[in-house]
């Protein structure tokens, strides 16, 4: 049922079709019963909008969480990053702890995300594949470039009504790694 809930053109698809239906019916047989149902599908339809903006599925936590950490990165703020990072992503927080300090991220992009969540796992677990794009100003003058491009994976778990990350995998995959 998330699929209801992460878009809002399905939403209105639906309600477009359903009025167009009543229309053509309200045409053929002049029915005002058929009125009736053409405002009652609008009011559902405008519910329905309402509801999808207030409800926030798992996927979209993770991709909120995702964004959160990026704007982290982009304001040079570790502490911010690591309220994203679970205490026992170890190796997530070092290679941050010793990269960050070194250098200026300008600006933090997020492209290809593809976000899945598995609530099988007790408590449930999310991956997201991500291609990020970095420009960054070299503090320490060791880096000869400025724009930084690399696909990531990183798991996640629910952690109360948080998403964390605890492990991260960098470089190509797949059919991109040929």
């Amino acid at each position: 049922m998330d699929w209801l809930f992460e878009g809002l053109w399905t939403i209105l698809i639906v309600g477009i079709v359903l009025e167009i239906v009543l229309g053509l019916v309200l045409l053929n047989t002049g029915r005002g019963a058929v009125l009736v149902a053409m405002v009652a599908v609008a009011l559902l339809v405008g519910v329905a909008a309402i509801v999808e903006r207030l409800v926030v599925t798992d996927r979209e936590a993770v991709t909120n969480a995702l964004y959160g950490a990026a704007d982290a990165l982009e304001a040079n703020d570790l502490d911010e990053l690591f309220t994203y990072v679970g205490p026992e992503a170890q190796s997530l927080r070092r290679r941050a702890s010793d990269v960050l300090p070194r250098i200026r991220i300008k600006e933090a992009n997020i492209g290809r995300l593809q976000v899945s969540v598995n609530r099988v796992h007790n408590p449930p677990t999310a991956r997201t594949e991500l291609i990020g794009r970095f420009i960054v100003e070299d503090i320490a003058q060791q880096i000869p470039y400025e724009n930084y491009v690399q696909r990531f994976a990183i798991r996640w778990r629910r952690d109360g009504d948080r998403w964390l990350m605890v492990d991260y995998e960098e470089g190509p995959r797949g059919e991109e790694a040929e």
